[in-house]
């Protein structure tokens, strides 16, 4: 099994990646989902989906993507 904080203390810093949205459901969409498929570890960022009070289907997008994890 391996270690998360090694895996952080080793190699690779924790950051935050926020995205900034309104009324772009399609292309939060393809963000969030390039951002699954890269290669630095999970356990290492977060996402913070930042909606400026959208009209179209941001939560869903967004909850979509979140309920995997």
């Amino acid at each position: 099994m391996q270690d998360i904080n090694l895996e952080r203390k080793t190699s690779y810093p924790f950051v935050s990646i926020i995205i900034p949205v309104f009324n772009d459901a399609k292309r939060l969409q393809t963000c969030l989902a390039a951002l699954e498929s890269q290669t630095y570890p999970s356990s290492c960022y977060e996402i913070v989906v930042v909606d400026n009070g959208s009209d179209d289907d941001i939560e869903e997008v967004t909850y979509r993507i979140c309920s995997k994890y």
